[in-house]
């Protein structure tokens, strides 16, 4: 029976995948855009320049991760 829990399981690790790929990608291309659309309402002002750089960083990170994780998941087969 555990078949049953198996493909449903892979298809949610699919698309956790595809959004942390879709996150990186913005973060790497418009972190500004997306700080206004998750944490500007904290703020009073927008962040300094090095904020932003983190962030381009961060999403290169993740995408490399998310990468390092559809390989394995390629080799898997």
């Amino acid at each position: 029976m555990p078949s049953r829990l198996i493909v449903p399981a892979l298809w949610a690790v699919r698309v956790f995948i595809v959004l942390w790929t879709a996150m990186a990608l913005a973060n790497v291309i418009g972190p500004r855009w997306i700080w206004r659309i998750t944490e500007s309402w904290r703020g009073v002002r927008e962040p300094s320049s090095t904020y932003f750089v983190i962030r381009r960083v961060v999403g290169v990170a993740m995408l490399l991760a998310a990468i390092v994780v559809m390989g394995i998941g390629v080799l898997a087969r």
